[in-house]
C-alpha cells in the first residue's frame, strides 16, 4: 500500500490464490501491518509470511467478525467462491458475496476503516459485446459466479452509502501466475493449466480450437492495482468501479504457443500442442476497457514471457500440487 507509515490492512481470503499473493507482497514492508481473516481451523500453509496477524472468522457469522477491523485502515475483501464452487453451490456463493459482504463492510464502517476494496470480476458483464466494455456497461451475468459478484458489489456499495464507508470495486480480467502457497486452487485457470500441462505432461492439449479471445492479466499486475486503488484518495477514485486487465486480447491458442516457447527456453524441449475440434462451451468473454483505471495510474507492466517462466517453474514444483 502507498503513503503513510501506519497502514493496517485486513485481507479476507488471504490464504487463497490472489489473497496469498497480496499478503506475500505486503508482508515485511515497514509501512504496512497485515491482518488476515481466515475461515475455519485449517493450519497456515507452508511459506506463510511470519509477522502476519491471523484472525479466525466466518463472514456469514457476524459475531465471529467482532473486532476484526479494529485499528484497520484498509480492507481488501476477496472472500468468496470461485467459478467451479459457485456452479456447484450457487446458494452459498450468493450468501457469501451478499450477506458475508454486508457483515464485513458493516464491521469495517463501525471500526472507521478508511477504504473498503471489493474485488470483483469481469464475469459480471456476461457474454461479449461489440467493442470494448466500460464500467458503465450493464451487468448481465450468465453464470452464478458472475451473479454472486454483482450481489457483492451492490452490497458493498450500499453499506458505503449508508455508513459513509469509502468503497472501491475492482473488476478483474482473467488472472494467471504462480500461487504463493502449495495446494492453492489456481491450476484450473486457463494460462496456469497450460503451464502445468507443459511442465508435468510434456504436451499441451486444448479442448477447443483455441480461437476464443481473452484478456489475460498477470497476478503481478493485479497486486499492483490493489495497492494503487486501496490507497488512492477518494478525490481520485470517486468511490468508483474500475476494470483491471492487460488491455490486450489473445487467443487461447496463441497463449498456448507462448507457453510452448517459454517451456522450450527453460527445458530445451519443444513440446506438441494438440488442438481440439469443438467450439468453446463457455460464452465469449468481453473485451474490457481499462481507460478509467489508467487515468488513476494503473499501468499493466508484467512481461508475459517472464510470468510464464515463473508459472512453469511453480507448476513443476511443490507449488504445482493440488490441495490434499
Amino acid at each position: 500500500m502507498r503513503g503513510g507509515r501506519d497502514m493496517r490492512v485486513l485481507v479476507t481470503g488471504g490464504l487463497g490464490y490472489l489473497g496469498g499473493r497480496i499478503v506475500q507482497a505486503l508482508a515485511g514492508r515497514p509501512d504496512v501491518a497485515v491482518r488476515v481473516l481466515a475461515h475455519g481451523a485449517r493450519p497456515l500453509p507452508s511459506g506463510f509470511p511470519p509477522g502476519v496477524e491471523v484472525r479466525r472468522g466466518d463472514v456469514l457469522n457476524p459475531e465471529s467478525l467482532r473486532g476484526v477491523c479494529d485499528g484497520v485502515s484498509h480492507v481488501v475483501h476477496l472472500a468468496g467462491l470461485n467459478q467451479a464452487a459457485s456452479r456447484k453451490s450457487p446458494g452459498d456463493a450468493l450468501a457469501i458475496s451478499g450477506s458475508g459482504t454486508l457483515h464485513l463492510a458493516s464491521e469495517a464502517a463501525e471500526a472507521g476503516a478508511g477504504r473498503f476494496l471489493y474485488v470483483s470480476s469481469i464475469h459480471v458483464y456476461g457474454a461479449a459485446r461489440t467493442g470494448r466494455v466500460s464500467e458503465e456497461a450493464p451487468t448481465v451475468p450468465v453464470s452464478w459466479y458472475g451473479a454472486s459478484r454483482v450481489v457483492g458489489e451492490l452490497t458493498a456499495q450500499m453499506v458505503g452509502r449508508d455508513r459513509g464507508l469509502s468503497v472501491v470495486v475492482l473488476r478483474l480480467s482473467n488472472g494467471y501466475g504462480p500461487p504463493a502457497y502449495p495446494g492453492t486452487t489456481c491450476w484450473e485457470l486457463m494460462v496456469n493449466d497450460l503451464c502445468r500441462q507443459a511442465a508435468r505432461r510434456g504436451e499441451i492439449a486444448l479442448r477447443t480450437s483455441g480461437t476464443q479471445l481473452r484478456d489475460f492479466v498477470a497476478v503481478t499486475d493485479i497486486v499492483r492495482a490493489i495497492d494503487l486503488f486501496a490507497s488512492a484518495p477518494d478525490g481520485v477514485t470517486g468511490g468508483g468501479t474500475f476494470n483491471v486487465g492487460s488491455g490486450r486480447l489473445h487467443t487461447v491458442l496463441s497463449v498456448a504457443e507462448c507457453v510452448r516457447d517459454a517451456f522450450a527456453e527453460v527445458s530445451g524441449r519443444r513440446i506438441p500442442i494438440h488442438v481440439g475440434a469443438e467450439a468453446a462451451a463457455e460464452p465469449p468473454m468481453p473485451h474490457v476497457d481499462i481507460t478509467r483505471a489508467r487515468a488513476v495510474g494503473y499501468v499493466p507492466e508484467a512481461d508475459l514471457r517472464e510470468e510464464l517462466h515463473r508459472t512453469l517453474a511453480a507448476a513443476a514444483g511443490p507449488l504445482g500440487e493440488d490441495a490434499p
